[in-house]
């Protein structure tokens, strides 16, 4: 479980954004990316996906609904001004891949 309170998280992370946004050296902003955030808290959405929809149809079929519904969702919140999206407000529907936001689609 990640914990966002951790300083030293949040520190490296301060200190990747400062690398790349004052400093434009993306390649060191990335690797220290690596270093402080990613060796630790490594991604593991695809492995959900991976074990959820185990029939390779059904795992290109949630993985296309999934990119599709968040990149709609992207440019809808975009036009219309949406804020307050946070981990509580933005759901995956465990059935077939869909992104749903709470506030909408339920």
């Amino acid at each position: 479980m990640i914990d966002f309170a951790d300083q030293k998280l949040r520190n490296g992370f301060l200190q990747c954004q400062d690398e790349y946004v004052k400093r434009g050296n993306l390649t060191k902003a990335t690797q220290m990316f690596n270093d402080f955030c990613l060796k630790e808290y490594p991604p593991l959405f695809y492995w959900w996906f991976l074990h959820q929809f185990q029939d390779p149809h059904e795992w290109f079929e949630a993985r296309t609904k999934f990119a599709l519904s968040s990149a709609a969702w992207s440019a809808v919140g975009h036009v219309i001004g949406l804020g307050d999206r946070h981990s509580e407000n933005i759901l995956i529907d465990t059935s077939n891949g869909d992104c749903v936001h709470v506030d909408f689609d339920w």
